[in-house]
């Protein structure tokens, strides 16, 4: 996945392994900031939210399969997050 404001001026290595996909880390993503609203998707037997890695939704080398398999979870995510923002 990459999104249109991203320019590639040589192939992106494929850093992802077969059932193991590769992302990138951005700096302002920051999970521990936002610890209330995360535990609503992430259990404390998970472990702390610091185990989150800090990446976006591009670029990211993912197997179909494996997309597939959060598309529900992650929609559903999404649409409960924009419920919140628009209440609050």
């Amino acid at each position: 996945m990459a999104e249109p404001d991203h320019i590639f001026v040589k192939p992106l290595p494929n850093l992802a392994l077969d059932n193991d996909p590769a992302a990138f880390p951005f700096f302002y993503i920051t999970p521990s900031k936002h610890e209330k609203i995360i535990r609503k998707y992430y259990a404390k037997e998970r472990g702390p939210v610091t185990d989150i890695d800090p990446i976006g939704n591009s670029p990211v080398i993912i197997k179909k399969v494996i997309l597939v398999a959060h598309l529900t979870p992650f929609t559903y995510a999404c649409i409960d997050l924009l419920t919140i923002r628009l209440v609050h």
